[in-house]
């Protein structure tokens, strides 16, 4: 009997995200503004500019995006 390949999934000591968390991925940083039970909502910008839009994701989705870009939590 073959296995299903299962998602690989993200480290267990990942923080929770919350409001107002500022992530660094390279020269761009992901803000959250919004967390809900299963949707985030963010936004990605290089420097803050008035009308930077707000994107939506799954938690897990974008958990992942951080883990396998090597995000840093920007000290608050």
């Amino acid at each position: 009997m073959k296995k299903s390949p299962s998602k690989p999934s993200t480290p267990k000591s990942f923080p929770p995200f919350e409001k107002g968390q500022v992530w660094q991925v390279g020269d761009v940083n992901v803000a959250v503004t919004q967390v809900g039970k299963v949707l985030v909502h963010y936004k990605r910008y290089k420097a803050m500019r008035p009308g930077t839009p707000t994107t939506m994701s799954s938690i897990r989705d974008l958990q992942q995006y951080l883990v396998t870009n090597k995000a840093v939590l920007a000290p608050a």
